[in-house]
């Protein structure tokens, strides 16, 4: 009697996982639709704004000490650029000293696509208050840099961060 029961039980629960097998979507029917990360360009682009300003708050930092990470807010070619420039200034025996701000920020597109979600801004960067020392601490800053300079910033969705993948000089106007 035991084990016609549990025959019994078997036969069922091979049925109930027959069943279940035949409700599921086989591989080539699945799609994938990325969820984008915000709701609307307004708070994307309010998102990338706030990403840029902690960027430069971390970039301000680590002038005044060596703690500071800003690196940690890039990724892709605005990463691979920050380090070779990093490695330019060493190589030359210069550092920046004294903060950037953010001058102005101006959303430029949105795109969500199967690869990542992006923003691109014309970012104006006030460098009027920082300076380029030697070794000796003598003010070696190019007397041609301009004060405030505009920027073409990509942004890209990178799991649950927004980080900063390209930085290149515009020809916008600040």
């Amino acid at each position: 009697m035991r084990s016609s029961r549990i025959a019994a039980a078997a036969a069922a629960l091979l049925l109930s996982i027959a069943a279940f097998a035949g409700c599921a979507a086989s591989p080539g029917d699945v799609t994938a639709t990325p969820t984008p990360m915000f709701a609307s360009d307004e708070e994307a682009f309010a998102a990338a704004e706030a990403t840029y300003r902690a960027y430069l708050d971390e970039v301000n930092r680590n002038r005044e000490s060596s703690g500071a990470d800003p690196q940690a807010f890039l990724v892709g070619r605005a990463l691979e650029a920050d380090i070779a420039g990093v490695r330019k200034l060493k190589s030359a025996g210069i550092h920046v000293v004294g903060p950037s701000a953010l001058h102005s920020f101006a959303p430029q597109t949105r795109a969500s696509g199967l690869a990542a979600e992006t923003m691109t801004a014309v970012v104006c960067l006030d460098a009027s208050q920082a300076i380029v020392v030697d070794a000796a601490g003598q003010d070696v800053t190019p007397p041609e840099r301009q004060a405030i300079a505009a920027f073409d910033v990509v942004f890209v969705v990178a799991g649950s961060a927004l980080l900063i993948s390209e930085s290149n000089t515009s020809t916008a106007t600040c």
